[in-house]
């Protein structure tokens, strides 16, 4: 699944669909988090879900407080 899902923003990439830089990697940033919770919860596999949150918070850091926030709520 994740890297069918990473082909798919690919090539979305490739053709220009994303309208900017920052939207571009928010967007992959989105991506990456909700493959982390995939693999924290369905997938049993704490570690690789942890290393796409790294992931997505340094592709976007605003991405940070979408985890503080779902963490505390």
């Amino acid at each position: 699944m994740e890297k069918d899902h990473k082909a798919v923003y690919q090539k979305a990439a490739d053709n220009r669909l994303f309208l900017g830089f920052w939207f571009k990697r928010k967007c992959f940033s989105n991506l990456y988090l909700i493959l982390a919770g995939s693999w924290w919860k369905n997938g049993h596999n704490k570690k690789r879900g942890f290393l796409l949150l790294i992931q997505a918070c340094l592709l976007y850091p605003p991405s940070i407080f979408r985890i503080v926030k779902k963490l505390s709520s």
